[in-house]
């Protein structure tokens, strides 16, 4: 399932403000999107590098872009060679933005555009740039060249260099609500399950689209984590080398892919704790649920925890040992303390 530029959902005001700022002429040269993972923060770049370089006439284009010119098509089929995303080094065994690709980015630029108004290049994830990289980026994003603007993309603003940050203009993107987005998914996609996903997903476009393509997936993870975190370290040790065998290329999604469902299971755990008339993420295994240990303060341990591995990821080679740090401790806050009850 694809989500095409043209079919951007939530964060209006976000566009009609860069459609404000680009008729009149004052776009930051460099732009800083952050806001939680899946809610269309790359999509709106893409879409922004439309916009700058729609074809159409000026008066059709001043409404945004218009999606059927050629440039807006091969904006869209991620053809056009003046449009340039920048994101994990493919020569690195690590999730990094290398100083290699920076440099090499930095020369690239210095070259006019062959057929856009103005090069567009989004750096996605911007937290991804090694210090060396960001450091060799800084006087290029302070003042790169008049033909070339820069969109970085990041979940957490704070995790990139303050030097970086003080360069860009940022732009906060918002989960969508969650009855904007039913109706879309109802409207747009081929789901039963129209219920359950916005819930789920978070106001996450993305996250959402990924739900209905590996649910399947989705639940299999989620009862597996339910199961293993009631077992013991031989056995954990088992699952674990089973779940990140093969190359790290592999297992890393269906690595990201359990993190984000963990993630919903702990807030769901304190829900529970708090005994809070919220919906659960996951109603169609309260019984199971409720049977682990929800203790509040254990509970934000584990959320801490869970964000550290995703930072940890994006420069650790061994997932394995971070995955079974992770179990073990789950173990030790979900499920010991409920055996010890009984």
């Amino acid at each position: 399932m694809v989500f095409m530029v043209n079919n951007i959902i939530g964060n209006k005001d976000i566009r009609d403000r860069l459609l404000r700022l680009s008729n009149s002429g004052q776009l930051h040269h460099c732009l800083l999107f952050e806001g939680p993972i899946g809610v269309g923060k790359h999509l709106h770049a893409l879409w922004l590098a439309k916009l700058i370089n729609c074809l159409a006439e000026p008066h059709i284009r001043s409404q945004g872009p218009c999606g059927s010119c050629w440039s807006c098509r091969m904006i869209e089929k991620g053809d056009h060679g003046d449009i340039v995303v920048v994101g994990y080094d493919p020569e690195k065994i690590t999730r990094v933005i290398s100083v290699k690709q920076a440099r090499t980015l930095i020369a690239n630029i210095q070259v006019h555009p062959a057929r856009a108004r103005k090069r567009v290049v989004v750096i996605d994830p911007a937290e991804a740039m090694r210090i060396e990289a960001a450091n060799a980026l800084l006087k290029t994003l302070e003042e790169p060249p008049s033909s070339t603007m820069f969109v970085l993309i990041c979940d957490f603003a704070d995790q990139l260099l303050p030097t970086i940050r003080s360069r860009v203009q940022r732009i906060r993107f918002r989960p969508v609500p969650r009855e904007d987005l039913a109706s879309w998914i109802a409207q747009n996609q081929n789901t039963s399950d129209s219920g359950s996903i916005p819930i789920l997903s978070e106001g996450a476009p993305g996250f959402a689209l990924q739900m209905m393509e590996d649910k399947e997936e989705w639940c299999t993870l989620r009862d597996e984590f339910l199961m293993i975190i009631q077992k013991g370290d031989s056995a954990q040790i088992k699952w674990v080398a089973s779940f990140c065998s093969g190359s790290k290329q592999v297992w890393l999604p269906s690595l990201i892919l359990l993190l984000d469902i963990i993630s919903t299971l702990l807030r769901d755990w304190v829900v529970l704790a708090f005994d809070s008339p919220l919906p659960l993420y996951h109603e169609d295994v309260r019984d199971r649920l409720v049977k682990f240990h929800h203790n509040p303060v254990l509970l934000s341990k584990l959320f801490v925890h869970i964000e550290q591995i995703r930072k940890d990821l994006r420069i650790h080679v061994n997932g394995s040992l971070l995955l079974e740090s992770f179990l073990a401790k789950a173990h030790r806050l979900l499920f010991l303390p409920m055996v010890q009850r009984r």
